[in-house]
This record gives C-alpha cells, structure tokens and sequence, in this order.
C-alpha cells in the first residue's frame, strides 16, 4: 500500500471556494445495493446477527474477484480522527495499527488492488473544498472521499458524488453498515454516503453516559440492571442526579466544591439527546427532508430535558465541551455520579482516570420505548465515491471489502483492547456496546444547523418549546429547500 499526495490534488490547494457547476453524470449502470431502503431494520440485522460471530461473519463478495492490480485511492483528512480509518504503513507493535496494516495487505491480496491513501487538510471544511474542486475539475485524483456529516450538504449539493445504488458490491444487508446513514442521505431516491465499522471516528464520536461505580454503590443503585431491565429513562436520571447532591463544602451554595449527580454541557452533550429520546427532527419524505420537531413528543421530552438541566439541584452545566479534560474532572475526582461523554473518552481523557466506571447510552425518554438509541456527532466519517472514480465496481469491492474485514477482526481488537479490557471497568461492558452499536441512529438534520436547535433549549435558562420552535421554523425549512434545489 502506497501514501502519497498526487500531484493533481496538490495542484488544486489553494482553491477553497466551491464551484457552482455540475460535476457530470452518474458512473456505472447496476443497481448493487442488495436490500432496498424498505427491508429490516438495522437493530433487527444486528440482532440476529449475534447467532454467528463477527470472527466468521461472510461477505457477499465473489470469491475470485479480479481487479488487475488497480490503484485505488482514497482520500481522508489529514487528521487522526479519519486518518486512523486507513493510514498503517506497517506493523509498529501496536495491535490495533497492525491489525489495520494486516487487513489493508488482506484486502489488496484478495482484490488484486493497489492502495493508495492521500491526505490533505486538517480541517473539515477545507479537505471538502479541496476534494470538490479536485472533482470538478475532473482530476480523478481519488476513488473514494472521506466525508464528514458536517460538510456532507457542501458536498452533495454540488453533484459530485456517485449514486451507490449504481456501486457495485456493497450489500447493506451486512451488519457492518449503518442502514438510517444512508437513508437520511438518500434524495429522489439516489444515495451518497455511508458509513459504519468502516470508520473509527464513527465509533468513537458515538455518544454515552459514564458513571462512578463507588458512588453507584454508595447510593444503593443498580444502574446496569434498570439498563438491561429496559429501565434507563430520563426520569430515572433525573431522579438519581437530584439524590446524589451534596454540599460537600459546606457552604450552601452550589458549586464545584460539591458532589453532583450529573455533569455535562450544553454543546456536544445537548445534541446527544434527539435519537435516545425518540425524537425525530427530520423524515425522508418522497425524496425529500421535511421537518417533523414540531409534535407533542418533542415539546414534551425537551420540556422535561429542561427541566432537568436547570431546576434539578443535582446537575451541574459545565463550559468545557466534551472533548476536553476540563469536561471530567469532577468526575475523575468523584464527584460526580454521571457524565456526559463519547466512546472515544474511554480511550483517551478517561483512560488514566483511577475511578472505577461503567458506561451505559443516553436514556430512553420512557419505558414504551422498545430500544435504546444511540446519537453520533456530526464529525463522524461516511464514505462516498466521487462521480470522477475511474472504477466504480472496484471501489465498491474496496468499500466492501475493507467493512467487511472491519467487522471481522480490526473492531474486535479494537473494542477489547481500547474499551473493553484494557480501559473499560466491569463485565457487562460488552453487551453494552452490542446495544449501542446496535441503536446508533441518523438524521438528516446533522448534515445542517438544524441539529443545534436543542444547543438553543439547553443553552437558556427559560424555555417554551412552541416559542423557540416558530422562531426556528422558517430558517430550517429554508435550509431544507435551498439544499434541495441542487437536486431537482
């Protein structure tokens, strides 16, 4: 496997504005995507996918696969957050890189493929333009583009990207894609980007609540079993919060000298809370994005989020987001039950903390929820094929091909060494993580600035949902139908 910059994409560095013309037409002519957007679920795949593991999970690909030695490149950000998805150069000793470095040779091997990984840019936004003015101008520098959901729509909208449903080879129906991705990316019925165990960053960004199992004790909780039991509602964690307070410094005012049940902020951990509460901020409707916040579940699970914000004694609002150490250190000095955090913390601000832990999902708004859901942040990493890759079918097999090896050994070297054995703290960690994989859930909206309405909810200390919303109302769909102009 080769790391080189082209100098094609060199050439086009300094042009950071997007174009305005279209790129040109779909390649490829097979409808690959073997299950349509209308088929099970993806909680339901991954369900019946714990009869078989991940070490002998079978892909659909053909066995003698042939592509002749074909370079194909990828192009990431030049950040470790999407590096990591790709960039092992060799075997260091570090199993999770090496179990990378293995899997690359794996699929080169077995596609008869040559490699190559590019990286420019160490911001979101600047990768993007450069690869859309790269596409535009009809580089072919790259084969498959590393997207951010962030800047997904500054990408789509310009018409640069492959309908997958003309990508030959990927099958949806396997357990290491993540279905609502693509249907939340899907317009009049094409399809742009998707992601899953192909991608670290989409693991890690995926959002959970860390507890201190000292105070758990103390307290008399049993936090795993309302979880397993189904039981883990906000309610519940407004109860508890409230009841684990305690001026510890004695000085009848609430601040960080005392214990608080919960701590989190305002930013990253308030946009955790949509797909855990069943709220659903946007719906593909024949095509199209239209807004569905305004109903009585929403105004109901935001009220009560609210209250639970600023009128419960046991919560404490932090200034420091979430990925910074500042964010833990009540937490890492006990004094807190709860925090706010990412899957990526267990390995990193969380990773030499001496308090013993346990994490669970953001609760479930009540009890009639069948499911928890997970919330992942709009930086995860999805994958799409521009409209200028020179072959279709082997980027798909690549795409394919390196998920599927993903799921099968990298993930579980992944999982046992950063999150469940060498960092994670109690046995039920693992089934934790097969049901917050399981429920990870997408919404249009996290393409948009939508998704930072409930920034606004959390963010003052006085709320009315109908006020804030109609306010809202006409900026979103704005933003919704000037998106969808580019399509039409």
């Amino acid at each position: 496997m080769k790391v080189r910059i082209p100098a094609a994409l060199l050439s086009i560095s300094v042009l950071l504005c997007l174009a305005v013309s279209c790129a040109g037409a779909d390649n490829g002519t097979t409808d690959s995507l073997t299950t349509t957007l209308a088929d099970e679920n993806f909680d339901e795949l991954k369900t019946a996918d714990k009869e078989q593991s991940r070490q002998n999970y079978k892909d659909s690909l053909p066995q003698y696969l042939d592509f002749k030695g074909k370079e194909i490149t990828v192009s990431v950000l030049d950040h470790d957050y999407y590096r990591v998805d790709w960039m092992a150069k060799s075997e260091t000793g570090d199993i999770v890189n090496d179990a990378l470095f293995r899997r690359n040779l794996t699929v080169s091997d077995r596609l008869n493929i040559d490699l190559n990984v590019i990286s420019l840019y160490n911001t979101e936004a600047a990768g993007a333009n450069a690869c859309v003015a790269s596409i535009l101008a009809g580089d072919n520098a790259f084969d498959i583009m590393n997207v951010t959901a962030a800047c997904f729509m500054n990408i789509v909208t310009q018409n640069v990207l492959s309908d997958l449903h003309k990508v030959p080879y990927i099958d949806l129906s396997k357990p290491w894609w993540n279905k609502t991705s693509l249907e939340v990316a899907s317009f009049y019925g094409k399809s742009y980007v998707i992601t899953g165990e192909i991608a670290f960053r989409y693991i890690s960004g995926i959002a959970v609540i860390v507890f201190n199992k000292a105070l758990e004790d103390a307290y008399g909780l049993d936090i795993y079993q309302d979880y397993f039991n189904g039981e883990w509602t906000l309610e519940r964690l407004h109860k508890y919060s409230a009841d684990a307070y305690s001026d510890l410094d004695g000085d009848s005012v609430r601040n960080n000298g005392d214990r608080f049940g919960f701590a989190s902020d305002t930013i990253a951990c308030a946009d955790a809370y949509y797909m855990p509460l069943g709220i659903q901020i946007t719906e593909i409707k024949d095509g199209i994005p239209v807004l569905t916040l305004n109903n009585e579940r929403s105004s109901s699970a935001l009220t009560d989020l609210h209250r639970f914000y600023w009128e419960n004694q046991g919560t404490l609002i932090l200034k420091d987001g979430v990925q910074t150490d500042g964010h833990y250190t009540l937490f890492k000095n006990g004094q807190a039950l709860f925090n706010g955090a990412q899957l990526g913390n267990l390995y990193t601000t969380l990773r030499e903390t001496d308090v013993e832990f346990g994490i669970v999902s953001y609760p479930k708004y009540d009890e009639n929820q069948d499911v928890y859901h997970s919330h992942n942040r709009n930086g995860y990493s999805l994958y799409a094929v521009p409209v200028t890759c020179g072959d279709v079918d082997a980027a798909g097999a690549v795409l394919e091909a390196v998920a599927a090896e993903n799921y099968r050994i990298v993930m579980p070297i992944y999982f046992d060494t950063s999150l469940k054995i060498k960092y994670s703290r109690d046995n039920e960690t693992a089934q934790v993580l097969d049901i917050i994989l399981a429920g990870v859930k997408c919404d249009f909206s996290f393409f948009t600035d939508i998704m930072y309405f409930n920034r606004s909810v959390l963010g003052a200390s006085t709320f009315n949902f109908a006020s804030l919303y109609a306010s809202q109302e006409s900026k979103y769909n704005a933003i919704i139908s000037n998106a969808m102009k580019s399509f039409e």
